[in-house]
């Protein structure tokens, strides 16, 4: 299965950041955007990654869903499916959807390193409400020379 990846950062006043993930074809998006809040913080990837990775080298069988929200992992695939009725749903006929193990691992990481850079500021123009607080952005005619000329030396090494 060839996924496309991107990520979109949805900024939530009341509560953290919402993390969704753009891929490809679409209904592996819708679907595993419902099981979002199973991989929003670099912790909970992490021990997806690491769960994911027993279950490849081990040949185990895991679930880290919880209720309704089923995601099984095996050495072979991660199986994302909703335990309860889904005739009303509008992609019924995409569920169980099963993601390559291998595959879904490399997700893994790349989203690790998304949220990494967003959690630190390196995504340049994109500042998390975290940090609103302690980070600014402002045209660059309000910023003094020196401080341009200071940026130019420490590319160059000096």
């Amino acid at each position: 299965m060839e996924v496309g990846f991107g990520v979109s950062i949805i900024p939530r006043k009341e509560y953290r950041d919402s993390i969704r993930l753009l891929l490809y074809p679409p209904y592996v998006s819708q679907i595993i955007n419902r099981f979002m809040f199973e991989f929003d913080t670099i912790e909970k990837v992490d021990k997806a990654i690491k769960k994911i990775k027993d279950a490849i080298d081990l040949d185990k069988q895991y679930n880290i869903g919880n209720n309704d929200y089923s995601i099984s992992l095996s050495k072979e695939f991660v199986t994302f499916d909703l335990l309860w009725d889904k005739s009303d749903d509008p992609l019924e006929e995409f569920y169980p959807l099963e993601v390559p193990s291998d595959d879904f691992l490399d997700l893994l990481y790349k989203l690790k390193n998304f949220i990494e850079q967003f959690e630190s500021c390196q995504i340049p123009g994109v500042i998390p409400a975290s940090k609103l607080d302690t980070w600014t952005c402002v045209p660059k005619e309000y910023v003094k020379l020196e401080w341009w000329e200071h940026q130019k030396d420490q590319k160059n090494g000096a």
